[in-house]
This record gives structure tokens, sequence and C-alpha cells, in this order.
């Protein structure tokens, strides 16, 4: 074909890791469907959408090991199968548990793939047009979780959720195919030269193994009040045991100690701020849509896709010139002039401003995520681009799962109070009123939290832009030296 090489990479880039992005974030939405059509309480834990998320982030630290062992090609092939039989497994599963070991193998696939494909796709562009590799990173991740948005809402409307994973399968497919007419495996090389961490290898494959057997029975062995602990504790106590046992390891698998400088944290901070800003923003203003019109809610949320372009756009362009700390701080206050006005957002609204609210709100997301991650990854030295890459994405999607526990914890917590309360006035006699007015509370409170997170946001683009703009993604070629493979 006469697609230039790049974009070839950047075509197997979004179908290795977007499509599984996709379906974690359209679990979210339409979780209550899946419990419902498994005779499940919906205060239960949904242990298969935490499962996957898990998954994907202990074998993260995986995919550059595999990558010279077997070569990209072989490896890219492998994770596609295991993420197919995986969406297939979840599509006909018939309990959450098998629904789980789905989910599981889905998480494999693309964790493996993470680390492989966005190094590759930053070294394929020209280093005159490297930051090009942004509107890729931006456009077609955020673009695959908002997608997930999307069709998780569809789902719900039409009553149907198994589409969702032939649609995954499908994509995943699309890309082993494209894999064999593209790759020539041009980046492998010989795994003798490797110093194997055996031990952090071993602690990801059992924590992997323990993950799946406790999230499968968390009912019977925790019950159900205890399920949101065990899990953040699980979750904190496997960070806080890679950390042990990568202290004296000359090559560990997750190198932590690249990431011990102000701007990769402060990078690293940004990330998990514009990921709780998103996890309380977006559920809260779907809540409410949801509560008007479902068909309005489907009409807006394709606005969130100008949004994406548009951040790709920004990062892309204005990186190199601004840095990611004044990058961040536009993004942080994007966000916080959107939840302003939803602080007084109620079940009348202008379809207009909605519109453009959720087209500023993803933008807005999309420029603090890009610039936070591009940022920490580059807060250092080049040789060691990928292994801090590793580092970063590891310890974000960690924190991503506890984000994710607390904020549904938090709502099902508020909204529970907030019936209590409007039911103990009187006030209002009808079942369904007292319903949508106590969610409206709690998404109000939802608004709220979010701004203050925005707020940090802030914060933190100011610390990260005091720390100086960093390395620059595009450079002439005999300005810059080349990123290490």
């Amino acid at each position: 074909m006469n697609l230039q090489k790049h974009w070839r990479i950047a075509i197997l880039t979004v179908l290795a890791i977007g499509p599984g992005l996709m379906i974690n974030s359209a679990l979210i939405p339409s979780q209550r469907l899946v419990q419902d059509s498994f005779h499940l309480g919906n205060n239960a834990m949904f242990s298969p959408a935490i499962i996957g998320i898990i998954a994907f982030t202990l074998f993260i630290p995986l995919g550059p090991l595999l990558r010279h062992r077997l070569g990209v090609r072989a490896t890219y092939s492998i994770s596609m199968i295991l993420f197919i039989i995986g969406s297939l497994s979840a599509a006909f599963s018939v309990d959450d548990q098998w629904m789980s070991v789905g989910r599981f193998l889905q998480g494999i696939g693309m964790g493996v793939m993470l680390m492989i494909m966005v190094p590759m796709l930053l070294l394929s562009f020209p280093i005159e047009k490297r930051n090009l590799s942004l509107s890729v990173l931006i456009g077609g991740f955020f673009g695959s979780v908002i997608a997930g948005l999307l069709i998780g809402n569809v789902a719900i409307i039409y009553h149907h959720w198994r589409w969702i994973f032939y649609l995954g399968s499908g994509l995943a497919l699309a890309g082993f195919i494209m894999n064999h007419i593209f790759l020539r495996n041009e980046h492998h090389t010989e795994s003798k030269h490797l110093n194997w961490d055996i031990l952090g290898i071993s602690l990801i494959l059992i924590c992997s193994v323990i993950s799946l057997a406790t999230l499968n029975h968390l009912e019977q062995w925790f019950g159900s009040p205890g399920n949101l602990w065990v899990v953040i504790g699980g979750a904190l106590l496997t960070l806080i045991l890679f950390i042990i046992a990568q202290r004296k390891i000359n090559h560990p698998v997750i190198s932590f100690k690249l990431i011990m400088h102000p701007k990769p944290v402060l990078g690293i901070l940004m990330a998990v701020s514009s990921n709780v800003v998103m996890a309380l923003s977006l559920p809260a203003v779907q809540g409410l849509l949801h509560i008007v019109s479902s068909k309005q809610l489907l009409s807006l949320l394709p606005c969130m896709f100008i949004g994406v372009v548009l951040s790709a756009i920004i990062c892309t362009l204005l990186y190199d010139k601004l840095g990611p700390g004044l990058l961040g701080l536009i993004g942080s206050v994007a966000i916080a002039l959107v939840l302003i006005q939803w602080f007084y957002l109620n079940d009348s609204y202008s379809l207009v401003i909605m519109a453009c609210n959720l087209i500023l709100l993803s933008s807005g997301l999309g420029i603090t995520i890009g610039a936070g991650l591009t940022g920490a990854a580059l807060g250092g030295p080049l040789p060691e681009l990928v292994s801090r890459m590793t580092a970063v994405q590891f310890i974000r999607f960690l924190a991503n799962i506890i984000v994710i526990l607390l904020v549904g914890w938090y709502l099902n917590f508020d909204y529970s109070h907030k019936l209590k309360d409007v039911v103990q006035s009187g006030r209002i006699g009808d079942d369904q009123k007292q319903q949508s007015l106590s969610l409206l509370m709690t998404y109000h409170d939802l608004f709220f939290i979010a701004f203050i997170a925005a707020a940090v946001l802030a914060c933190l683009s100011i610390g990260l832009h005091l720390t100086g703009k960093g390395h620059k993604l595009a450079h002439k070629p005999h300005h810059e030296h080349e990123l290490a493979k």
C-alpha cells in the first residue's frame, strides 16, 4: 500500500488499544443493563467492568519484553487473538464470572500492546513532524472513550448490550488483518541482550491470578459492603509490592525511580486529576440528560467528538510552543467554566448551550490528559523514554481503578441519603419525582467535587509550567537526538 509508514502504525495503534478503551467506557453507563441480564443486584460491584481494567494495568509492563522476545508482528497477532476470544466470551457469557474471564483476556491483549505501539508510533513519525503523534493518541484513544460512552447509552435505550463486544471483536479482527499487511517485524531484537526481571514478571502473573479469583468471589468471601475496600486495598497493596520488589533490581520491569522527579510526578497527577473530573462530571451530565430525554442525550453526546478533534489539534500545534504546563492550565480553565455553569443545571436547559459545554468539556479533558501524560513521558532523559512511559501508564491506570470505584460508591451513597432526606421532608409525594429530585441534587454534588478537582488540576499545571517546557516533540533533525528505541 502507498500509505506512509507512520500512518500505517497510527492505524494499528488505534486498532490495538481503541476497542478496549471503548468497551471499558461503554460498560460504565450500561452496567445496570448487564447486571439485570445476569440477575445481579444493582448495588453489587460489577466485577467484569473492573477486572478488564486491572488486567490491562498489570500487563502494561510486559509489552516491551514480549516485543523483544517475539517481535512486534507476532506479539500484535497474539494480543489481538486474545482480545477477540475475550470479547466473544463476554458476548456469549451466561453469568458475570464467565464474562470476567472474557474481560480478563481483553485486558491482557490491550495491556501488552500499549507500550509497544505508543513508542512505535512516536518513532515512526519523521522527527520534524513528531508532534502529529499527539493528534493520533488523543484523537484515537480519547475518541475511543467518548465513542464508548455513546454506544453504552445506545445499549441502554435499545436494551441490548452484547453487540458492544461483537463490535470490539470486529475492530480487533481488523487490526489482526492489517497487522499482517502493514508490519514486517522491523523492531525485533535478540532477547539474549535483555535482562529479565523474573521477580517483577512473577509478581504480575501472581497479582493477575489473585485479582481474577478474588473479584469473581467477592460476594462469597467479603460480602457486598466490603467489596469496594477490598479492591481498593488490593490496588494499593499491588503498588506497594511492586515498589518494594523493584527497588534493588538493576533492570526492573517497572522503573519507578525514573518518575520520581517533579515533571513526571506532576504530569501523572494532572492525568489522574483529569480522570477524576471525567469520572465525576460525565456520569452526572449523562444521568441528568437521561432524566429529561434519552433521545436528547444521544443527540448531544456526539458533540463531544468535536471537542476531541479540537483538543487533538490544539495539543499538536501548541505543545512544543507552550509546553505541557500552560496547555494543562488552558484545559483546566475550560473544564472549570463548564462545571461552574453546571452547578445550576436542572431539567430545563438550552440544547445549544449544553452542546457547547460538552464540546468545551471534552476539549479541556483531552488537552489536560494529553499534556499531562506527554509532559510526564518526556520529563527526563530521552534514552529512558519507554521505561518512564511504562511506569507512568501503570500508575495512571492503577489510580484510575481507585477513582472509578470511589466515584461509583459516592454516587450510590450520596443518592441514598438525598432520597431519604427528600422522603422525610414530605415536600413531594410522587415517588418518581422524589427520585428525580434526589438524583439532581446528587449530580450537583458531583459537579462541585469535579470543580474542586479542576482547580487542583490548574494548580498542578502551574507547577508543571514552573519546571520548564521540557523536551520538544518535533525538531529539525540536526537539533535532536533520536528517541531511544
